[in-house]
């Protein structure tokens, strides 16, 4: 699998780790977020014009440009996978959907406190069935 990673500053390089321990998973593109300054950035630009061969691209820039950036990639055809928040409204939700559907690619969210020492802990005694049969859980990170 081919993947773009747009951000690299602490979660772009998180998921560049852990897309690194995959065989399969190849990183061909890593688009510096020091450029990215509104949805209309040189670096997407620039990684257009290149017209870079990709299955999917992670985005893992600040909140306020997960929406326009990742409405544009849909619109090329890109699937994409989005730090939480994926957008701040059910419209832009709603607007990602349709633009994915029409371009017949996908979009994936993730939200990457699953890897915090906190998490892990709290899934290895779950795991390990050391609190017994559990009813309820809530968890703030």
């Amino acid at each position: 699998m081919k993947i773009a990673i747009l951000g690299m500053g602490f979660m772009g390089k998180k998921h560049k780790a852990i897309l690194n321990t995959f065989p399969d998973v190849e990183i061909v593109a890593e688009i510096d977020p020091e450029l990215m300054d509104d949805a209309s950035s040189d670096a997407l630009d620039s990684f257009f014009a290149q017209n870079i061969n990709c299955d999917l691209v992670v985005i893992a820039t600040p909140n306020h440009l997960h929406f326009p950036q990742a409405m544009r990639l849909l619109q090329k055809g890109y699937s994409i996978l989005l730090e939480k928040p994926f957008c701040f409204s059910l419209r832009e939700a709603g607007t990602l959907e349709e633009i994915s559907a029409r371009n017949q690619c996908n979009v994936y969210v993730v939200a990457q406190n699953r890897y915090a020492p906190a998490a892990q802990f709290l899934k290895e005694i779950i795991s390990e069935n050391k609190l017994g049969k559990l009813y309820n859980l809530q968890f703030n990170a």
